[in-house]
């Protein structure tokens, strides 16, 4: 049986780790192996009650609580750099004035430790994007470089609103309501979190009704949010009622094409929805396989290597992050527009 190594690396110590939302929220249980290919275990809903039964018969046997288990080999992600020697020691880098100031053993730490920080805010990105997939979509699409794949939970359920919420009769609050208790009725799971669409979230607020129930006492004058969000979330408020915090949120990214030299920007959520999830979903890791060091169980590992005759050296972030949810029919996308 192979060693396993916690790693635990100047890199864990000294690389800033960036926010994201989706994942933070709704993925916040991290869990690394020491395999590539794993075992995953997730639930189907439905609740469970115990039958009555005679004081003349020992007890009724029940239905055993439905899971999928099924293998999946975690995809890989590794964004890479090579520098040159004169590119680490002698060019002039961002920031330097003409006159040098820095040494070539200080540039070639700035440009190296510039480059795991990107490494870690690509690899964040494509993790928020896997995230957002699972669940919306149930899955998550794997297709780069010498791979094409997809990896396939269920089906997440949709649900389109009887009368959008841009009409002047729409039931935002009835369908909310319905929304929530499907779920947590059904599944037993508790919706934690609301995350609409901007365009779903704009609707929401202007609806009179809703006004009068939100609770925006993080928004009063002097107050301070409990917590920093990224970049293209905002905390809208918590329904009286419900007391679940409801935020707007909408990312795009950089998607490379299909010919594999161009990008295009892409919008992640699906316009007009509203998301509705339990939080205690979970992130898997498989490991890495160093030569010298064996196999390597972290959510990220560095790499560097030195090519003596070219006279380069070649850094590179590991990560095979896999997105799991803990009950696929506890997760609702409502359509509103």
């Amino acid at each position: 049986m192979p060693a396993v190594i916690e790693f635990l690396g100047l890199y864990d110590q000294q690389v800033v780790k960036p926010k994201s939302f989706i994942r933070d929220k709704f993925f916040k249980t991290h869990k690394t192996h020491d395999k590539q290919k794993f075992e995953i275990e997730y639930r189907k809903g439905g609740q469970l009650v115990a039958p009555f039964v005679s004081e003349f018969i020992p007890g009724t046997e029940t239905i055993k609580r439905s899971y999928e288990s099924k293998y999946y080999m975690a995809p890989k992600v590794a964004p890479l750099r090579t520098f040159t020697g004169h590119e680490l020691f002698l060019d002039k880098i961002a920031g330097e004035t003409i006159y040098g100031g820095l040494s070539g053993e200080e540039k070639a730490a700035k440009l190296i430790g510039e480059a795991y920080a990107d490494f870690e805010d690509q690899i964040t990105r494509r993790e928020e994007a896997m995230c957002i997939e699972v669940l919306y979509k149930g899955k998550v699409v794997v297709k780069g470089e010498g791979i094409e794949d997809e990896i396939k939970y269920g089906t997440v359920k949709e649900v389109s609103v009887t009368t959008n919420w841009d009409q002047p009769n729409a039931t935002i609050l009835t369908d909310i309501e319905t929304t929530i208790t499907d779920i947590e009725s059904t599944t037993g799971q508790k919706v934690e979190y609301v995350v609409m669409e901007p365009t779903a979230a704009r609707l929401f607020l202007e609806n009179e009704k809703v006004q009068k129930l939100l609770d925006v006492r993080n928004y009063s004058l002097g107050t301070i949010a409990p917590e920093v969000l990224p970049a293209g979330a905002m905390y809208i408020g918590t329904l009286a009622p419900y007391n679940i915090p409801i935020y707007s949120y909408q990312v795009q990214h950089q998607l490379l094409k299909d010919d594999g030299k161009t990008f295009k920007v892409e919008k992640l959520i699906p316009e007009g929805t509203v998301l509705f999830a339990p939080s205690n979903n979970e992130l898997h890791y498989g490991a890495a396989i160093d030569i010298t060091k064996g196999i390597i169980q972290a959510e990220r590992v560095p790499f560097e290597d030195i090519d003596k005759k070219n006279n380069t050296k070649q850094i590179r972030t590991e990560s095979r992050p896999l997105p799991v949810p803990f009950d696929i029919d506890a997760i609702r996308v409502l359509k509103v527009k």
